[in-house]
């Protein structure tokens, strides 16, 4: 089966793929935007008045556990490719995505996330090189990110370029043709976590 969806993309951005719990760390500060200083994210924290802070009991060791100072949130804040790992487990990674094919061969794969939850890859195909038939066990998005192309499955066509994405079920057959004689690169995206609620 195949869905096609309109898609607005930028070029040269980054993926961020999260696999975390909203409800991790039930008490902790909220994140402020830019991490300035400790003062600041316990002064957010406790913005609810006292009330709200006899609920919570934190305790002096909480306290100083959620205010672990403002140089390890700076360290955390200019480090713009460093994965980030909030409270309670929760993890961001963020992804160089290529803005074209460049030189190389004419087919490549790179894997650049796998994890229990996804597995993301692009996919780089030169000169018309095609993509043949083949399968994935769990449900897949295929978006072109530089060039244009085809995704040929049983269950039709479907034309991908930067603004559409192609959804494939598990186990679906296809295969990806760039347009005749062009550079095609591909975002491929495999979805492994739990069905959406």
């Amino acid at each position: 089966m195949i869905t096609t969806m309109a898609h607005r993309y930028r070029a040269g951005v980054f993926l961020v793929a999260c696999a975390a719990s909203a409800a991790a760390c039930a008490g902790a500060p909220p994140p402020a935007a830019d991490c300035a200083s400790a003062g600041e994210a316990r002064a957010a924290h406790h913005a609810h008045g006292a009330k709200g802070h006899d609920e919570h009991a934190h305790g002096a060791k909480a306290h100083d556990e959620h205010a672990h100072g403002a140089k390890a949130h700076d360290e955390h804040a200019h480090d713009e490719h460093a994965p980030q790992a909030p409270a309670g487990g929760a993890r961001v990674d963020r992804l160089a995505i290529p803005r074209e094919a460049g030189p190389g061969e004419p087919r490549e794969v790179k894997v650049i996330l796998d994890n229990p939850f996804m597995k993301v890859v692009v996919i780089t195909l030169r000169a018309g090189t095609v993509l043949p038939t083949h399968t994935a066990p769990s449900p897949v998005t295929i978006q072109a990110i530089a060039g244009a192309g085809t995704v040929r499955s049983s269950g039709g066509e479907a034309r991908i370029d930067r603004e559409h994405l192609v959804a494939l079920s598990p186990g679906a057959p296809h295969e990806v043709a760039p347009d005749p004689g062009t550079d095609l690169v591909l975002l491929v995206q495999h979805m492994r976590g739990a069905p959406a609620r």
